[in-house]
């Protein structure tokens, strides 16, 4: 079986190229998803919560970064639709989760900052830099931190589809791979950055206490 996904992996769009981080992002997959629910530290449940929507909403953002393959860039539309396809699943696959390691590796070494204090930076800290952390949060908080969240997300996601895509290119065509990536991503993350805003806005009428 592992031979023959390997082998099948190899046939994909740009061959042993595309095959090596799709191989790697299968592995971490399936370290993250054993090691994660056995995990006790309450670092975890946060990642629990973004990333199954963030699959979910890759039903949206594969479309629209393959329309702007296609009326920005000058993909065909079958190869704006593959290397979207492709690079979103690897993005998120692999990407999200190694950016949310390192927040947590930055939330570690920050976290003595807010120590001992209930003041408005403490919470600060706490849909930031601690965003990757366990604590509780009420209801118009969690919005905040998903939005945090989604800048080192960004930054990763066009770094990884910027590389899958140039991979998946012809030689002459690479650099427009680049310019896929920031526009696209651009695109995606600004209606991420949209839902949560209304979700926020939500959160904050519902969270206020009555008069």
């Amino acid at each position: 079986m592992t031979r023959a996904v390997a082998h099948n992996a190899g046939r994909l769009p740009g061959g042993s190229a595309v095959a090596k981080p799709l191989r790697l992002a299968i592995w971490c997959a399936a370290i993250l998803a054993v090691a994660f629910p056995a995990h006790g530290d309450p670092e975890v449940p946060l990642l629990g919560a973004v990333w199954p929507g963030s699959w979910a909403g890759l039903l949206l953002i594969i479309p629209v970064e393959a329309v702007i393959g296609v009326c920005f860039i000058g993909f065909g539309r079958k190869q704006a639709v593959k290397i979207s396809t492709y690079a979103n699943l690897i993005s998120t696959l692999l990407g999200i989760p190694l950016a949310y390691i390192g927040l947590i590796m930055v939330a570690v070494l920050t976290e003595h900052w807010g120590e001992g204090s209930n003041s408005g930076l403490d919470r600060l800290y706490d849909v930031t830099l601690g965003s990757a952390g366990g604590f509780e949060y009420p209801d118009w908080t969690a919005p905040c931190a998903r939005m945090f969240l989604c800048i080192p997300f960004f930054f990763v996601s066009v770094w990884s589809e910027y590389l899958l895509a140039r991979k998946m290119l012809p030689k002459d065509d690479r650099p427009r791979a680049l310019r896929w990536s920031w526009r696209a991503n651009i695109t995606s993350y600004s209606l991420i950055f949209l839902a949560l805003t209304a979700l926020l806005i939500y959160s904050l009428v519902a969270y206020s206490p009555d008069p």
